[in-house]
């Protein structure tokens, strides 16, 4: 069943969830803490592309979360933090 906008309960959950880890930006310069940050909000991501009921938007999520693995395999090997 869909709510009041036509999310349904799995949709809502996964959006609540990947904003709630974006508040989650460290602070300061420490790479590894930021790459790990970007590789959770990856995850959000996937998860979001599990439960989005729209073909283009699923890609969209997937290949979002593939770019977001990318930046956070980059920030891990040069040991700084690059611009998200």
């Amino acid at each position: 069943m869909t709510g009041a906008l036509g999310i349904g309960p799995e949709l809502k959950a996964a959006l609540v969830h990947l904003r709630a880890v974006k508040a989650e930006r460290p602070t300061g310069a420490d790479p590894d803490l930021f790459a790990d940050w970007r590789e959770r909000i990856a995850g959000c991501l996937d998860a979001l592309a599990a439960v989005v009921p729209d073909e283009v938007d699923r890609g969209r999520a997937r290949a979002e979360a593939d770019a977001v693995r990318a930046q956070a395999a980059e920030i891990r090997r040069r040991g700084e933090i690059v611009s998200p």
